[in-house]
């Protein structure tokens, strides 16, 4: 485990052992902390032993990836064919890093035009899903306000007692609450397609890279 983690897993043990060091100073020379100047020590204090752990962390990476740079290299030059090559990155990556060869693993193919197609591709399936999901939205609502507006018709010809006036006022209240919630699948709708278009764009340019 990093040293850093060990320290944000143990973030409010410390803070209370500084409180008490800080206290116990301020007792022996007879000096007296506000609780703001209690508070902002044992921050302080904090922060350079987080910011202390990590800079130990990363020269530990750093060492860790000199040693064996010249190994991975040999490595990893073999799997490069054309395009791209993101040969040496897994040790010094970030986490989105790690995540985009996770899909070249899975792709078999760390090219990274071939995982940004995967990507985009990925993203604009997703909007495809969103647009039909709101258009289904879009007929089920309209299928509901017909049906509602056919018993309010029937109601209103017929004639009821005034008694129910309140309740004709509601069915006509929630028709139009329904109207005002289609408009906004609509504009979801569409946008959505414009956004699925857009990345099936990026997808075709990058096929051809």
């Amino acid at each position: 485990m990093a040293v850093s983690d060990m320290v944000v897993r143990n973030l409010m043990m410390l803070y209370l052992v500084i409180i008490a060091i800080i206290k116990i100073y301020g007792h022996i020379t007879c000096q007296t902390y506000s609780g703001l100047s209690v508070l902002i020590l044992s921050t302080v204090a904090v922060g350079a032993m987080l910011l202390g752990a990590l800079t130990w962390d990363v020269s530990r990476k750093g060492a860790t990836y000199v040693t064996r740079g010249s190994e991975d290299d040999k490595v990893e030059h073999e799997m490069c064919r054309g395009g791209i090559c993101w040969h040496g990155v897994a040790v010094k990556s970030s986490v989105s890093e790690l995540r985009c060869l996770a899909i070249a693993d899975q792709i078999g193919d760390r090219r990274v035009e071939k995982v940004l197609e995967v990507v985009f591709s990925r993203e604009k399936d997703a909007y495809l899903c969103d647009e039909r999901e709101y258009n289904q939205r879009i007929e089920e609502l309209k299928v509901r306000i017909e049906h509602r507006h056919g018993i309010y018709k029937e109601l209103k010809k017929h004639g009821i007692d005034s008694v129910f006036d309140e309740c004709l006022s509601e069915l006509k209240a929630a028709e139009k609450v329904d109207f005002e919630e289609m408009g906004w699948l609509i504009r979801r709708s569409y946008a959505a397609s414009l956004r699925a278009a857009d990345k099936q764009r990026i997808v075709k340019k990058l096929r051809r890279f």
